[in-house]
């Protein structure tokens, strides 16, 4: 999910070890998670009117869980629907959602899931048609789903690629209600973490009734939901009010009676709107560097590790930049070092391959310069690529426009130190647009820029949902790169259930990613923010996901 701009290509842990049986039979159930300090009979069924308030930089794109990609409409999405399995609190194992158990095939392809008997928020049964009509939703062409991909390219549902291309060959959907409460999904290939991605909101239910029907399920006035929270009729474009969901399964370990999320388009307003009191989370926007020191002094400061990288993304079919010397030029001149030791005063670290540090997988050195040896730049070899192109010293190279969010402060002083290197090393200069975060999405969608910052955060912990961005079918594939050889070391992977060989073939598709640069990783990201000192229940998450039916707010 995009960070600031989340694509929910922000992601799903692999250490799920359930998720590694091939024998059948019911499995262990999870224990469902309590935030620490508190007992579920703690918890009145009023949850005492209590409001959680957070911040996020941006409007939301959609409130479809089949739709959302943004991490700002992650966060109302997580929220108000659940699906199949859920999140842990901490990142931990992952938990049971709307199932309470399952089985799997012997062969490691076929899971039997076993439903709650839960209903949706306006108190209507909730049933498995309700996850074959969402899913079969998310592939139909005509819904246009961009993370259509994880069904078919990342889960390998038998027969999804078939119906999400249009390519009709009788084949069923391997998705199938055998009864109301019964759910069951046959894959292609086993996944080892195919647990892990039915927690994503891509994955999660809808009101198949409600929509059949013409029900405008994800507006606020007829909003039907099967989350933990419901979307209330206080809700505005820059303003939405969440409100406890009193018809959901696990009622009484919800701690909150509300969740107000507001927008805020800088950061000042935000740090000032939480010192204030009226925010107990400035939410998943990073704090601006230029701040942190003094921020990070203070109580309510925290920084959490995440599986984040920070990039600029090229436009493969703009002008100078089709040219793959043009790009690795560009690349080779950026000082990453500069960027994390300077601009983001030692807050985070270097990135020269797409994937960040992920145990068991070799870190990726770009074009050398990431080796210690090289040191972090090769201004030599990039005045040389550009010259070989027909841009010697940057004679006749046309004036690039980088694109970025306007609300992330972070991502304009990268942009200026960027533009400066790049003055000074190949003589091209570089104009800074800002525009606001959802202008930069429908943009980027649109292929309509030139050079743009952006974020990715892991769906869950596996290469491939950092390196399937990159795939020629990814509708997130917003540099518009092709690469015949890159798709068939993905595919041939996807097939593999030894981590190693995979992790292999992984690598092998990222030196290809490194060399043709459709991309230029910048650095490797951690998430800081302040959180109101009565706030319990909030933990750190390595995917920077956080439930809100967890948080809790301490009475004084």
């Amino acid at each position: 999910m995009e960070a600031s701009m989340l694509r929910f290509r922000r992601v799903l842990p692999l250490w799920v070890a359930v998720a590694w049986l091939v024998g059948c039979g019911p499995q262990p159930t999870p224990e469902v998670v309590v935030p620490q300090g508190f007992e579920p009979t703690q918890v009145t069924p009023d949850a005492s009117d209590v409001t959680f308030k957070m911040a996020i930089s941006g409007r939301p794109r959609t409130l479809d869980p089949g739709l959302a990609t943004d991490n700002q409409s992650a966060q109302i999405v997580r929220n108000t629907f659940e699906g199949l399995m859920s999140f842990d609190r901490e990142a931990g194992p992952i938990r049971y959602g709307v199932a309470h158990n399952y089985t799997l095939s012997e062969d490691g392809r076929v899971y039997t899931f076993e439903l709650r008997d839960t209903t949706w928020s306006d108190g209507t049964p909730l049933t498995a048609q309700d996850f074959v009509y969402a899913w079969k939703r998310v592939l139909y062409p005509s819904t246009a789903s961009e993370y259509a991909w994880l069904l078919t390219d990342i889960a390998r549902i038998k027969g999804a690629d078939e119906l999400n291309t249009g390519r009709d060959n009788g084949e069923p959907l391997g998705v199938v209600a055998l009864d109301d409460r019964t759910l069951q999904v046959t894959l292609d290939e086993p996944v080892a973490f195919f647990l892990d991605l039915v927690a994503f909101p891509t994955f999660a239910p809808i009101p198949s009734r409600a929509d059949q029907d013409g029900v405008a399920w994800n507006d606020a006035g007829t909003w039907i939901s099967n989350g933990p929270f419901v979307l209330d009729l206080g809700s505005s474009p820059n303003r939405f009010v969440l409100r406890r969901n009193d018809q959901y399964w696990d009622l009484e370990n919800v701690g909150l009676a509300h969740v107000e999320i507001s927008v805020f388009e800088d950061d000042d307003t935000r740090i000032a709107a939480f010192d204030a009191g009226d925010l107990d989370w400035t939410g998943p926007q990073p704090l601006p560097m230029l701040e942190l020191q003094s921020l990070a002094a203070r109580r309510e400061f925290r920084q959490d590790a995440t599986l984040a990288v920070e990039y600029l993304v090229f436009n493969t079919a703009f002008g100078p930049l089709s040219d793959q010397r043009v790009r690795e030029a560009i690349d080779l001149a950026i000082d990453r070092n500069a960027i994390v030791t300077g601009t983001l005063g030692g807050e985070g670290q270097p990135a020269y391959g797409f994937v960040p540090p992920i145990p068991g997988y070799p870190a990726s050195a770009g074009h050398g310069h990431g080796n210690p040896e090289y040191g972090s730049t090769d201004a030599d070899k990039a005045r040389g690529l550009l010259k070989e192109a027909g841009f010697p010293n940057g004679a006749g190279f046309p004036t690039l426009h980088y694109l970025y969010p306007s609300s992330n402060s972070n991502a304009k002083r990268v942009g200026e130190l960027i533009k400066k290197q790049l003055a000074e090393t190949l003589s091209i200069e570089l104009s800074l647009d800002g525009k606001p975060l959802i202008e930069v999405l429908d943009t980027m969608q649109k292929h309509d820029f030139e050079l743009a910052r952006a974020a990715w955060v892991a769906d869950f912990v596996d290469p491939i949902s950092f390196l399937g961005v990159w795939a020629s079918n990814s509708q997130q594939n917003d540099a518009g790169w092709k690469n015949s050889e890159y798709d068939a070391l993905l595919l041939k992977a996807s097939k593999v259930q030894d981590r190693g060989a995979r992790y292999e073939l992984y690598k092998n598709a990222e030196s290809i990613l490194d060399q043709d640069v459709p991309v230029s990783p910048l650095y490797f990201k951690s998430q800081t923010y302040l959180l109101g000192s009565d706030v319990e229940g909030f933990a750190p998450h390595k995917l920077d996901v956080h439930l809100l039916k967890y948080v809790k707010k301490r009475h004084e």
